[in-house]
């Protein structure tokens, strides 16, 4: 039975041979537009049997008929630009032997294992017989048909069953990896994720913090420039002894500008004693020792070039510069001068004063004496002249 089928196949397919071979069967339509189609192999699209036209070089399928697409259950479009290795299970040196097998007509079937549209795999009978087109190209022309399992002997059984395992084995696999892969990508995303929301917050709080650090700034800048302190920030030079010898001006406020003369668009980035060649060096070294040591100082010095008595308070926010507070105390120190003259004035009256009053009180005093040694005093005025002498000797 099995060998009058496969009989009765071969003479339909030579039946069909014949027919494309009369009628110049496969050829390309527009090979200068490389529009690829085969308009003869319009005479089998309706046919019951599944058929496909293969290229045996590469294994691209060029055509399918109707029958084939209902079998596989692939689009007709999206069979059309599948290779034969993509739904054939077996390993591609294989299946290009057995068409390269086919080609040289050493047989005109094979059993297969094909995967269909669904993700089933299918044992099939595929006749394969080679035909050319006047240019003298080769194709496959495959018809294929599902095997029965007890048409199979147990060697050929055994075989594909190997194979649907491996196959089963490579899908478990690639399955797996799929899954490892997903949960990586769902651990990668949740962490990107959690990254996110993190640098989301930590932005919120930086933005908030900075937005109260520039408000402060500005409070403390603002306090710097509207008070009626002068205010000036510096950064110190010194020389490879680490001797301070000069100071840069970086900042003032407008109280600056009124004490000292010096506008801040001059001044700043300048060092002073471009302004101040001839400035007391006792400045520079005390600056020096606060932007050098940190250690904040208060003092009242005269500044001859200016003509005028300073009380500085200086303090170093960083290391190699310093910031320095100060007031004009010229006026204050007038006014003390003024008023230390007047106690000296005040003084001398006083002791004037004083002498004149002794000086009086030494005359009462010898008037007094003479007029106690008279004898015509009585004695109860004695006893009170005598009280009286007393106390202005007393005092």
């Amino acid at each position: 039975m099995k060998y009058f089928t496969c009989n009765r196949l071969s003479r339909y397919l030579s039946l069909v041979l014949i027919v494309l071979s009369t009628c110049s069967i496969v050829y390309p339509q527009d090979q200068k537009n490389s529009v690829v189609s085969y308009p003869l192999f319009e005479i089998l699209r309706n046919h019951a049997a599944p058929l496909l036209l293969i290229d045996p070089e590469t294994g691209a399928i060029l055509d399918v008929n109707a029958s084939a697409v209902k079998l596989y259950g692939y689009q007709y479009t999206v069979l059309k630009k599948m290779n034969v290795n993509m739904i054939n299970i077996l390993r591609d040196e294989e299946i290009k032997a057995e068409m390269q097998r086919a080609s040289a007509e050493q047989r005109n079937y094979f059993i297969f294992p094909h995967r269909f549209a669904d993700g089933s795999v299918h044992i099939m009978e595929v006749y394969s017989s080679p035909i050319k087109n006047p240019q003298g190209k080769v194709f496959l022309l495959s018809f294929v048909r599902e095997k029965s399992q007890s048409a199979l002997t147990d060697d050929e059984f055994n075989r594909y069953a190997e194979r649907i395992t491996e196959e089963l084995a490579d899908r478990i696999k690639l399955y797996n990896a799929l899954q490892t892969r997903h949960l990586i990508i769902a651990v990668v995303l949740i962490l990107c994720l959690a990254l996110f929301i993190v640098a989301s917050i930590n932005y919120m709080r930086y933005k908030n913090l900075a937005g109260k650090f520039a408000r402060k700034e500005q409070i403390y800048k603002n306090l710097m420039m509207g008070m009626q302190e002068g205010y000036a920030y510096h950064e110190m030079i010194f020389n490879q002894d680490g001797k301070p010898v000069d100071y840069i001006f970086l900042e003032v406020n407008n109280a600056f500008e009124k004490i000292t003369g010096l506008k801040s668009s001059q001044i700043k980035g300048k060092k002073v004693t471009d302004f101040f060649p001839n400035l007391d060096y006792s400045w520079i070294e005390k600056y020096g020792h606060v932007a050098k040591t940190g250690e904040p100082i208060v003092f009242e010095q005269y500044e001859p070039i200016l003509n005028n008595w300073y009380r500085v308070s200086a303090y170093s926010p960083e290391p190699g510069k310093f910031a320095t507070i100060f007031l004009n105390i010229s006026e204050s120190k007038a006014l003390i001068q003024k008023l230390n003259e007047t106690l000296v004035e005040k003084d001398m009256l006083y002791h004037e004063l004083l002498h004149r009053i002794k000086n009086t009180f030494v005359t009462i005093t010898s008037l007094i004496s003479l007029q106690t040694a008279s004898s015509k005093v009585p004695e109860a005025c004695k006893l009170i002249i005598n009280h009286i002498h007393n106390q202005v000797r007393a005092y």
